[in-house]
Formats: structure tokens, sequence, C-alpha cells
């Protein structure tokens, strides 16, 4: 409940991502990237929240979803190709 209202408040003041939270995002996909170069494949295993973030930080480095991203359902699954 307090991390709901936390967004929430964060949302009524206009600042829907903390910008510690895109730091986290940003060095995360940079990771990735680094992980990519030597993996074929990686699974990354994280709450819907964060793979929200993730996917749109993905999005704007131009990966694309691999196929229909299945929605914010428990063990759902979101495929993305550089």
């Amino acid at each position: 409940i307090a991390i709901h209202l936390q967004w929430l408040t964060r949302v009524a003041r206009g600042i829907s991502v903390h910008p510690v939270e895109r730091q986290r995002v940003s060095a995360a996909v940079d990771w990735l990237e680094d992980v990519m170069r030597e993996h074929q494949r990686v699974v990354v295993v994280t709450h819907g929240v964060f793979r929200a973030l993730l996917g749109a930080e993905l999005a704007t480095r131009g990966w694309t979803p691999d196929r229909r991203i299945s929605g914010y359902r428990h063990w759902s699954v979101w495929p993305y190709r550089l």
C-alpha cells in the first residue's frame, strides 16, 4: 500500500518516475546489453513496475518486442530483440 501511495503522490506532482529509478533502469539496460554481447539469450526476472520501466528504456535504445507483450499477469513474459 505504501509503495502505491508513494507512486500516486509522485504522479500527482507530475513525477511518475523518480530520477534514482531512471538511473537504475539505465544501469540495468547497460548491463543487459553487455551480457547480450556474450550470450544469445538472457532471462531477466523482475517485478511489474520495474519491468515496464525496463521495457520503455529498451524501446528507446532500439529494442523491439519479439512478439505481443503478454500484459501484467503474474509470470508474464515480455520478449525483446535487439
